[in-house]
């Protein structure tokens, strides 16, 4: 499943660090632009289906890639 794949490549790859992120879908529109103090942390919360929103889940639903860029602090982000 798409999100089961999503999860895996932020636990491998999002780092500890503040950053931007942006989650993109099947047509290749930007649908979510965030900021995290923690990436990995902020992206994986988006994966817990018992914690996160209603908005949460339909974005995580729709989104086919995530991209984030790490930035100097969180002011940067």
């Amino acid at each position: 499943k798409q999100p089961s794949r999503l999860k895996k490549q932020v636990r491998t790859h999002a780092p500890r660090s503040p950053g931007v992120y942006g989650m993109i879908d099947d047509r290749g529109r930007l649908i979510y632009i965030g900021k995290a103090k923690n990436l990995r942390a902020r992206l994986l919360s988006y994966f817990r289906t018992n914690s996160r929103d209603p908005k949460a889940a339909k974005i995580i639903k729709h989104t086919r890639v995530l991209l984030w860029e790490q930035t100097g602090d969180e002011f940067a982000a």
